[in-house]
C-alpha cells in the first residue's frame, strides 16, 4: 500500500426526497472543534459538501489507528443554511428551540443497499429529536439542525481497503413534506362559485367544492382545497389543470394550467377535532395541518 495515499474509511451521505435525484442542498456535516483536534492528532482527514462527509486516513497512520483501544468517538454538527428546510421536510410542523436531531451509529439498520441508515425508520422522523436539556454536549449548537456521534473500532480496518471499499458507509434520509394545496381563483367581478374540475395527468387527487372567501386585502376569491396532502418538490414534472365555465349561463368551458405549490409559502393552521371517548364523553383534540396557498387570476 502506498504510504501517502489517503484511504477513505467512512462516508455519511445526506439524502432528501424534495430535491432532484435526492441530492441535499445547503446542509453540511462539520466536525466539532474537539473532533478536529482529535482527527489532526490521529492523522484523519475529512471532506464535507452539501451531500456527504468523507473521512480518510493516510497509509502511514493505519498501524497507529489499529493499535487504539476500544472505540473512538467523533462528534459532528449538521449545519443548516436553508431557511426553508422546515417547509420542505417531513418533520413536526413546530420544533421547539430546546430540541434538535440526533444520530449515532450504535443503533443502525440496513438500507437494503451498501449503505446503512443512521435512523431506525426509513426516513428521519420525530423520534430522532431529543431535548437539549437532557443531553450534554461539548460544543455550541447555535444554528445547528442536529448532531451526529460516530464510534469507530479501527481494529476492523484492513490493509487492502481502498476508496471502492469504504468500511462504514452511512446515510441520513429526509422525506419531503406534504401540504394541502389551496387554490384561490380571483376574478375581476364577483359571482357564484362555478364548478371547478381539477385534474392531473398522473394522479387522481380530488378537490373540495369551491367556496367564496374574502382575502386579507378584501378581495373575494373562490377557494378550492385538495382533499389530501400533496408532496412538495423542488421540480415538478406535471401540473394540475382546472376546467370551469366562465359563467353560470355560459356553456363554454375553459381549461387552464395551474401553478404548483411554492415551498417558500407554506402555513401551519391549528384546528380542533371533536372525538368521542370510550366512556361516551367527548374530548377536543388539537389538529395541525400544513397548507400551500396558491393564487390564480382568471
Amino acid at each position: 500500500m502506498i504510504k501517502n495515499k489517503i484511504v477513505p474509511f467512512n462516508q455519511v451521505s445526506l439524502k432528501h426526497l424534495f430535491f432532484k435525484n435526492e441530492k441535499m442542498k445547503d446542509i453540511q456535516i462539520i466536525p466539532t472543534h474537539r473532533t478536529r483536534q482529535l482527527m489532526k492528532k490521529m492523522g484523519i482527514f475529512f471532506k464535507a459538501n452539501d451531500t456527504s462527509l468523507l473521512l480518510g486516513y493516510s497509509g502511514k497512520t493505519l498501524m497507529y489507528l489499529k493499535d487504539l483501544p476500544g472505540k473512538s468517538k467523533f462528534a459532528f454538527t449538521i449545519n443548516n443554511n436553508n431557511p426553508y428546510f422546515q417547509n420542505i421536510t417531513k418533520l413536526p410542523a413546530y420544533i421547539p428551540n430546546d430540541k434538535l436531531l440526533y444520530f449515532d451509529n450504535l443503533n443502525t439498520q440496513s438500507n437494503g443497499k451498501e449503505t446503512i441508515l443512521l435512523h431506525k425508520s426509513d426516513f428521519v422522523e420525530a423520534e430522532n429529536l431529543i431535548h437539549l436539556k437532557k443531553s450534554k454536549f461539548e460544543f455550541s449548537l447555535n444554528n445547528s439542525l442536529g448532531i451526529i456521534h460516530l464510534y469507530f473500532d479501527f481494529k476492523m480496518l484492513k490493509e487492502q481497503e481502498d476508496k471502492n471499499n469504504i468500511k462504514w458507509n452511512y446515510e441520513i434520509r429526509f422525506a419531503n413534506r406534504s401540504t394541502f394545496w389551496r387554490y384561490y381563483f380571483i376574478k375581476s367581478r364577483s359571482q357564484k362559485p362555478p364548478t371547478f374540475k381539477i385534474s392531473h395527468p398522473k394522479n387522481g387527487i380530488k378537490f373540495l367544492p369551491a367556496q367564496i372567501k374574502k382575502l386579507t386585502n378584501g378581495t373575494l376569491a373562490w377557494e378550492v382545497t385538495s382533499q389530501e396532502s400533496i408532496p412538495l418538490r423542488e421540480n415538478y414534472q406535471d401540473h394540475f389543470n382546472a376546467t370551469f365555465k366562465t359563467s353560470r349561463e355560459s356553456k363554454r368551458e375553459v381549461t387552464i394550467t395551474l401553478p404548483n405549490a411554492d415551498y417558500q409559502k407554506t402555513r401551519r393552521e391549528v384546528g380542533e377535532m371533536d372525538m368521542e371517548k370510550k366512556s361516551g364523553s367527548n374530548i377536543i383534540v388539537k389538529t395541525v395541518k400544513m397548507y400551500s396557498d396558491i393564487y390564480v387570476h382568471i
